[in-house]
């Protein structure tokens, strides 16, 4: 499995004050989705990082406190990871599911740290 971008994901309770947060530091709204849950997820960059800010959402695929959630990784074929991994032993909270990008699916390491693996469909 090839992944090609790494980022933190961070889930507010108030996504417009942690936005504004982010912007002191140099970072810019670059874009922003509606998952099917509901919520809103924001991707910010700075040029050299980019970062999620979600809203928090309950009942979604995964518990999403608030706060440092966990990273992001976007792969080219979410079926091939997910059957990789399986294979692997790897802990899966969420199969792959459609979103209003791409799909994802999520994961845990050893540490118990949130990964969201995420292939990108152009529509």
């Amino acid at each position: 499995m090839k992944t090609n971008s790494l980022y933190p994901i961070i889930v507010s309770d108030n996504p417009e004050k942690t936005i504004e947060f982010y912007k002191t530091l140099g970072f810019e709204q670059k874009h922003d989705a509606v998952t099917l849950k509901g919520s809103h997820v924001y991707v910010l960059n700075n040029g050299d990082m980019e970062l999620e800010v979600v809203e928090q959402v309950k009942g979604g695929p995964a518990d999403m406190p608030v706060g440092m959630y966990g990273m992001r990784m976007n792969v080219s074929d979410i079926d091939e990871a997910f059957k990789e991994l399986q294979e692997k032993g790897c802990t899966i909270v969420a199969p792959p599911f459609e979103t209003s990008v791409g799909k994802n699916m999520l994961i845990k390491d050893n540490n118990g740290i949130n990964i969201t693996l995420i292939q990108h469909i152009k529509k």
